[in-house]
């Protein structure tokens, strides 16, 4: 039963994933379009180095105050999006931490004996 729930859980985690990287793409497209002199303002930054360094470099604009002081009801949107999708991936690794007992197992069975 547990491995149901643990590849349940690793299935969810991978689609959460897959969403932050959807909701980055919206982010970054909402940002690009109707912010464009503010995007400029933080070094004209590619997709990819904006979704790379989106907990790091470019914190204050998702987790932080910079997207509200724009005013910008389309990108607060995105980053709260953005923002679940963290907190569903935080969620669903303490989840996983707690269901295996904060100890990973990783051979597998056949292997062992």
């Amino acid at each position: 039963m547990f491995d149901v729930i643990a590849v349940s859980i690793l299935v969810i985690f991978a689609a959460v994933i897959v969403l932050n990287y959807y909701f980055c793409k919206v982010f970054y497209r909402t940002w690009l379009e109707h912010e464009k002199a503010n995007w400029i303002s933080w070094g004209k930054p590619s997709f990819q180095a904006f979704y790379e360094a989106q907990l790091d470099d470019f914190y204050p604009m998702i987790f932080g105050n910079e997207c509200v002081k724009l005013k910008n009801k389309s990108l607060i949107k995105a980053s709260s999006d953005i923002k679940f999708s963290w907190y569903a991936a935080l969620i669903l690794i303490v989840t996983g931490c707690g269901l295996v007992g904060f100890e990973a197992n990783l051979s597998f069975r056949w292997a062992i004996g």
